[in-house]
């Protein structure tokens, strides 16, 4: 009896429990390591979003203003190539590098030339699967015709748990297409 009087002794009990609160945070840790990383990124995905927007408007009011169709023969404003056109979306998201980027600038006499011909942003703009490309459609056109203009970027997800969430590209797994689009009317006459 008195050996297990002196084994239950609180102090003799407070040491057994030195080890109990590195158990529970090696227990929590990972745990709140992906909930903050999660938030993180889900913030910075929010965040792209937006510069993708602004940089999608801004592209557009190159079209808009024609700095970037066709050649007229007032000025001879130089055409500008898809690959050019890209750099000046990317530039505006500020990115280095925009390999997940693709565009679709479309153009008719009016708004409802263009309104059956624009595609699903989600599924009809941007890579279907890891591998496979996407033939983008660059068609600016000139003064007085209307345009719309859609830009998809591929957001890849570091952490598992928002993949899952917010992944939106069924066969495209662990992507969330981010999407933005603008419709304008060129300036000048037809």
């Amino acid at each position: 009896m008195a050996n297990l009087a002196r084994s239950l002794s609180p102090g003799r009990l407070r040491r057994g429990e030195a080890g109990v609160t590195a158990i529970e945070f090696a227990i929590v840790a990972p745990i709140l390591i992906l909930l903050f990383g999660a938030i993180f990124e889900i913030g910075t995905f929010i965040f792209m979003q937006n510069r993708l927007q602004f940089a999608t408007e801004k592209a557009a009011r190159s079209i808009w203003l024609l700095k970037v169709g066709p050649p007229d023969n007032t000025n001879n404003t130089p055409q500008m190539n898809i690959s050019a056109f890209k750099t000046l979306v990317c530039s505006g998201m500020q990115m280095t590098t925009c390999t997940d980027l693709s565009v679709d600038v479309r153009n008719g006499k009016k708004f409802a030339d263009i309104k059956t011909a624009i595609p699903n942003p989600a599924t009809g703009v941007g890579k279907t699967n890891n591998q496979a490309g996407y033939t983008e459609t660059y068609e600016p056109g000139g003064p007085g015709m209307a345009g719309s203009l859609i830009v998809t970027y591929d957001w890849k997800f570091a952490f598992p748990g928002p993949a899952l969430l917010f992944g939106n590209v069924s066969t495209y797994p662990g992507i969330r297409r981010l999407v933005a689009t603008a419709v304008f009317k060129n300036e000048g006459q037809q």
